[in-house]
């Protein structure tokens, strides 16, 4: 392992890889992958090109400047194209991120996968809903979930509050913005 380093926010000295910009890790941290990290890199990377694809399917420029609606995107999924590129590369090699002070006494090593998968299950069930059941019903669920998730566990304030926000969100884009949200079962009571 690397030498131990002081690092702010922490009781003590904090050994593990280097940070980025730091020296590579020698010795048994070497083979250690952040896999948080690198599963970050990834998921910017499926967003970067994503992006890209996208963007290479938008009609062409009609202006004279040439300037069409392709060209901000591609500009957008080429930066973060090279963003994850860096970032994966710089994981592989050994090197992590310095943790926030906020983190206080927080393992970064570990990656917390139980918290991580109830939102991206959150979020699913918000997309599989919305059409079936209306916004209001998803958007209960998913913000329940993930409060779940973070920790809000109370069994009837943080239900009552995720109904509460879902439903101040729908108001607030239906008759403030004007923008018709999916109703779902509940067509002629919302």
């Amino acid at each position: 392992m690397t030498s131990p380093t002081d690092q702010p926010g922490t009781a003590g000295p904090v050994e593990g890889p280097t940070p980025v910009g730091g020296t590579p890790p020698t010795g048994a941290a070497q083979g250690r992958i952040a896999w948080g990290e690198l599963a970050f890199g990834v998921l910017l990377l499926a967003v970067a090109v994503t992006v890209l694809v996208d963007a290479a399917g938008l009609r062409a420029s009609t202006s004279a400047s040439g300037v069409g609606p392709a060209f901000f995107p591609t500009i957008v999924g080429a930066a973060l194209l090279a963003v994850a590129a860096v970032l994966i590369v710089a994981v592989l090699l050994g090197h992590r991120g310095t943790p926030d002070e906020g983190e206080g006494d927080v393992d970064p090593s570990r990656t917390q996968l139980r918290p991580a998968l109830l939102v991206v299950g959150a979020v699913l069930a918000h997309g599989l809903l919305l059409d079936l059941a209306g916004y209001l019903v998803a958007a209960f669920v998913a913000f329940w979930g993930i409060a779940y998730a973070l920790g809000a566990r109370h069994p009837v304030r943080t239900p009552v509050i995720s109904l509460a926000v879902a439903a101040v969100v729908y108001l607030g884009f239906t008759y403030g913005l004007g923008i018709d949200l999916p109703v779902g079962p509940l067509e002629g009571i919302a």
